[in-house]
């Protein structure tokens, strides 16, 4: 995408998702409504899951285009605080402890500080912890494992998380950062998704001057690694978004 071309599309992506924001969000409230008005047969209740789940993910779906929209074009200097890893891999696990347990996965860690503290802005490094657990989590199989461990080296933090889940294949590994793409691997297993969380993640990770890499085999895993710089000394309290 051309940099005279990226705002005009920048702009219409958000339009876009506000405009069908409040539709969806109309929707989903009726439904919820629907659930108290009294009671429904087994079949009502089923298809209403069902619609109530396909309004959340869409949700879902409008609130990561407007991330990407909004990160894409602010150039604002980005607010930071000291932000410990270890405390996002917690609360990560904790907001989706139910499939944990559903899959019966093994989580193991491995943490050299009890903090793992770096600057950055607290609720975007959450997201970035977040994805990152969800999609080990998401794309793991029944009895698997997901190994989490980070480590200073050097000046950077390294985060490394790895699963054991259904792999990615080599020839789309190159892909998985671009916004919308998903593997027909993942596709044909009925796993779904947005397409834009990697994409989050890799946006955010640069804009902290960091990197983030991905290794996988088929039906063997995946393993990320990202790598953010540790604390200045005397820090600078602003992050640009340039970056």
């Amino acid at each position: 995408m051309s940099s005279r071309t990226q705002p005009l599309e920048t702009d219409y992506m958000r339009l876009m998702a506000h405009e069908l924001k409040i539709p969806i969000s109309s929707a989903k409230m009726l439904a919820d409504l629907v659930q108290s008005t009294g009671e429904l047969n087994n079949q009502q209740q089923q298809y209403l899951e069902k619609m109530i789940t396909v309004f959340d993910r869409m949700a879902q779906f409008i609130n990561d285009i407007l991330e990407l929209a909004r990160l894409d074009k602010n150039h604002e200097p980005l607010e930071v605080l000291p932000c410990s890893l270890t405390v996002f891999v917690k609360d990560a696990e904790e907001l989706i402890s139910a499939m944990i347990q559903e899959k019966n996965l093994t989580v193991v860690h491995e943490f050299d500080s009890e903090l793992s503290v770096v600057e950055g802005s607290p609720q975007l490094l959450a997201l970035v912890v977040n994805n990152l657990v969800g999609n080990a989590v998401k794309y793991n199989v029944a009895n698997g494992t997901i190994k989490i461990a980070i480590k200073a080296i050097e000046n950077f933090y390294q985060f490394r998380i790895e699963d054991s889940g259904i792999g990615i294949p080599q020839e789309d590994l190159p892909s998985v950062f671009q916004p919308f793409f998903r593997s027909n691997h993942a596709k044909r297993r009925r796993i779904e998704g947005t397409g834009l969380g990697l994409a989050l993640v890799q946006r955010v990770v640069e804009l902290h001057h960091g990197t983030i890499t991905v290794s996988s085999v088929v039906n063997q895993g995946t393993t990320f690694v990202m790598s953010l710089p540790l604390p200045n000394p005397t820090p600078d309290q602003s992050v640009s978004m340039n970056a």
